[in-house]
């Protein structure tokens, strides 16, 4: 399972290098009320660091939720379990 996500983060982050290596272009962009010319790789670059940042963040708080709706097994007392009825 391991090879598996590193083959795969591989290939994404290679696909990423292409897009970046073939869209140098300049481009004009709009972010809220200012208007920004950047390469159009580095808007790229910016907006896959942004979508894999928010995904991180979103599963984190959804294993940590899962945790902490798991319910946690009774605490050993050192008693035998009352026999089942």
């Amino acid at each position: 399972m391991n090879r598996v996500k590193i083959v795969g983060a591989s290939v994404l982050l290679l696909l990423v290098l292409v897009l970046m290596i073939q869209n140098r272009a300049s481009v004009k962009t709009q972010l809220l009320f200012a208007e920004v010319e950047m390469p159009q790789s580095i808007l790229l670059l910016t907006t896959a660091v942004l979508g894999f940042g928010a995904g991180g963040l979103v599963t984190w708080f959804a294993l940590r939720r899962k945790k902490e709706r798991k319910p946690d097994k009774a605490p050993a007392t050192g008693h035998p379990a009352p026999p089942a009825a």
